[in-house]
């Protein structure tokens, strides 16, 4: 629609001004008056169109990011919740563990109990026969001590605590094999997360450089750009490290071709700087809303240098200093 509205109000603008064939205005002898109506309806609608694409590109992001954080935010929730379910599940299997291992000490216990009492009313019944050192030899044979009970209860607390250091054992394992999971899946979705934001910082910067370019072209016949003035930096907040790979400028006159940046060729202005806490790291960038400012820099940084981040709720683009300086970059100090 915006393509054939341009198309309609050239026409109209080369009719008015006596271009091409006009209507009986552009006969009139008040020609003038007719080219300079036709070239301001032309602009006016030109610059409304051209409006109108900027604001559908950027309903376009805007939508395809939501998108893209609600899809993310999906896999946490299914990965928070499949950890979930394997914590009930190794839970369940050992208070199932511990329950047999019980049941095992039980029948043990039960079965020790019947023997001693086999063997103290068969004692009984031989005891006048002499047979009580039989009696005595068959206890040893089955590990009971039939004249110290205490000896007896001693063994089963000790069987019961091994029990019990094998059941700890098995837990820790599973716990240890459980953080492992986790970890692994933590590190897939920060993966995940990481590709989206730099999908959103790209996006981001294809639209701003799409405005850049378009704001140039409303502007009319290219002009040569004017040299971008820089802040002045107080002394007090210049640092060693804006300075390791600053060089004076050079005062002699110059003709930049459009290619290049307005200001010295490879400097990145002091007053877009920014500092990003991610976690317990911080990082220097280069504000992507300041280089609107500077539209010929903007053109020339690389893609690949270009990072993203939130702030207030609010997704944020720019450039990572490290990487432009270790392409040639440097921090203009003036």
């Amino acid at each position: 629609m915006a393509r054939r509205l341009i198309a309609a109000t050239l026409s109209l603008s080369l009719g008015l001004s006596g271009l091409a064939p006009a209507p009986v205005m552009a006969q009139d002898d008040n020609a003038s008056m007719g080219r300079l109506i036709g070239g301001l309806v032309a602009l006016g609608v030109i610059g409304a169109a051209a409006k109108q694409q900027r604001d559908k590109d950027k309903e376009r992001a805007e939508k395809k990011a939501k998108a893209a954080e609600k899809e993310a935010k999906e896999e946490r929730k299914e990965a928070r919740k499949a950890a979930k379910e394997e914590r009930k599940e190794a839970e369940k299997r050992l208070k199932r563990e511990l329950e047999r291992r019980e049941e095992e000490e039980e029948r043990e216990s039960e079965s020790d109990v019947r023997t001693r009492a086999a063997l103290g009313a068969l004692s009984a019944i031989i005891a006048g026969q002499g047979g009580g050192s039989g009696i005595e030899a068959i206890a040893r044979e089955f590990g009971l001590d039939l004249s110290d009970p205490q000896a007896e209860a001693r063994a089963q607390a000790e069987a019961q605590a091994r029990a019990e250091a094998v059941a700890r054992e098995e837990a820790l394992a599973a716990e240890r094999e459980r953080a492992e999971t986790e970890a692994r899946r933590a590190e897939i979705v920060r993966q995940a997360e990481e590709a989206r934001l730099a999908e959103i910082a790209r996006a981001a910067e294809e639209r701003r450089r799409a405005e850049a370019r378009a704001r140039l072209e409303a502007q009319g016949s290219p002009v040569a750009p004017a040299p971008e003035a820089l802040p002045p930096i107080p002394r007090d907040e210049v640092t060693p490290d804006l300075l390791r790979d600053w060089k004076p400028a050079t005062t002699s006159a110059q003709t930049l071709p459009e290619t290049t940046t307005p200001v010295a060729t490879g400097e990145i202005p002091f007053a877009c700087l920014r500092r990003q806490q991610s976690g317990f790291e911080s990082a220097s960038l280069v504000d992507g809303d300041c280089l609107d400012d500077y539209p010929v820099l903007a053109r020339s940084f690389p893609l690949d240098c270009a990072v993203t981040g939130r702030e207030e709720g609010r997704i944020t683009s720019g450039y990572d200093t490290q990487c432009l300086r270790d392409r040639g970059y440097r921090i203009a100090v003036r």
